[in-house]
């Protein structure tokens, strides 16, 4: 390192230099990969995934792309190990007299645990660690881990799961994915591979780059023009194609629609708008940050009918303000308790229940069918 200039000032100065960090708020992403080993690695900016992955592997260049966004907050991989279950009771376990003791032979099944169990515990164990999204490359051979991966995302009920199929043809077998039909976290993009090398394919970190990014409510269906990637064949794929390959397993591809490439629909693989399960988390989230802030700001909440208003307020303030963004109807409730009806026992144990709301989305438009009336002249004779 050069040597900085000494000088006789009787004052001076050293410069530090950070980056801002930003909070990740609904806009993290991890990519699920397997591995010999589990572990999380999170990065806030380009140049800190190049030390662990080289240019041009798979994790640098969803990094790369999904950095591309400079609202870009947070990118992790998460590495689902072999180890990450404990290897089961040994069976059949057999003991051979030896002249200087015994051999011992034993049955292990699935010492490395049930790949499939392995990401479910490796998910399991960085559910919390700052993503929203969860993204998993399918191929062909990790079927079952879809599958299991998908319900437990769907079971927390609070963050979704992209997964990101690349194809050879643009009328694959996509049937495999019947079994998680009525997930509603669940989001499915799939495209024919483009680019020189596997590597190359990038449309889950294009998409997110933009959508996780956006605000809350943002239809999916219409993020269009990514940078990269290559849209279904403009003169190839048809209408017929998409509705009867992707519409019937809730599947996204990437294609031209009137002369713009986007996507082809908003629908996770319950059938439903998936923007919708956003609002769901942001409320939730919103409610659970408002409630623990409540908490820290007061030295104690009573247990009576001040103290549950207090929550009920808290809970109307975030539902309130959704219905001002024109993504939740103002017909809400919220069911409340009156502390009169809660016994003494029940309040002395602290825990308040009880509570709760309900509300109905406000859908977003993404088909327009109008009808057209001409009125001509009658054709001379």
């Amino acid at each position: 390192m050069a040597e900085k200039i000494l000088n006789m000032s009787p004052a001076s100065i050293i410069t530090t230099y950070d980056r801002p960090v930003k909070a990740a708020g609904m806009a993290g992403v991890a990519l699920l990969q397997a591995g010999d080993v589990t572990g999380l690695q999170s990065y806030h900016f380009l140049n800190e995934v190049e030390p662990d992955y080289d240019v041009d592997t798979y994790p640098y260049n969803f990094a790369e792309r999904y950095f591309s966004n400079d609202d870009s907050p947070l990118f992790q991989v998460i590495t689902c190990g072999k180890n990450t279950i404990s290897a089961p009771t040994p069976t059949n376990v057999k003991a051979v007299p030896t002249n200087d003791g015994a051999t011992i032979t034993a049955d292990v099944p699935g010492a490395n645990g049930n790949p499939a169990d392995n990401f479910v515990a490796a998910v399991h164990k960085y559910y919390s660690a700052g993503a929203q999204f969860f993204v998993l490359p399918v191929t062909d051979d990790n079927h079952d881990i879809v599958t299991a991966v998908s319900n437990f995302i769907e079971a927390q009920d609070n963050k979704e799961l992209i997964l990101d199929i690349p194809t050879d043809t643009e009328t694959p077998d996509l049937s495999f994915l019947s079994a998680i039909a009525g997930n509603k976290s669940t989001l499915v993009l799939s495209l024919v591979r483009y680019g020189d090398n596997a590597e190359d394919y990038q449309l889950a970190s294009s998409f997110l780059a933009i959508y996780a990014n956006s605000p809350v409510g943002k239809d999916p269906e219409f993020i269009h023009d990514l940078d990269g990637v290559t849209p279904q064949d403009q003169y190839e794929f048809s209408k017929e194609v998409l509705d009867k390959y992707y519409t019937p397993y809730h599947v996204l591809t990437y294609a031209y629609r009137n002369g713009i490439p986007m996507f082809t629909s908003n629908k996770s693989q319950s059938g439903d708008q998936f923007s919708v399960m956003l609002i769901r988390d942001a409320i939730s989230n919103e409610i659970v940050a408002n409630v623990t802030n409540l908490f820290i700001q007061n030295d104690r909440i009573p247990y009576n009918q001040v103290g549950i208003d207090l929550f009920k307020g808290q809970i109307k303030l975030v539902l309130d303000a959704y219905v001002a963004k024109g993504l939740i109807d103002p017909d809400y409730t919220i069911n409340t308790i009156n502390s009169d009806d809660i016994s003494d026992n029940k309040k002395a144990t602290g825990i308040l229940t009880g509570m709760g709301w309900k509300y109905k989305p406000v859908f977003s438009v993404d088909d327009v069918r109008f009808a057209q009336s001409i009125v001509l002249p009658t054709p001379q004779a």
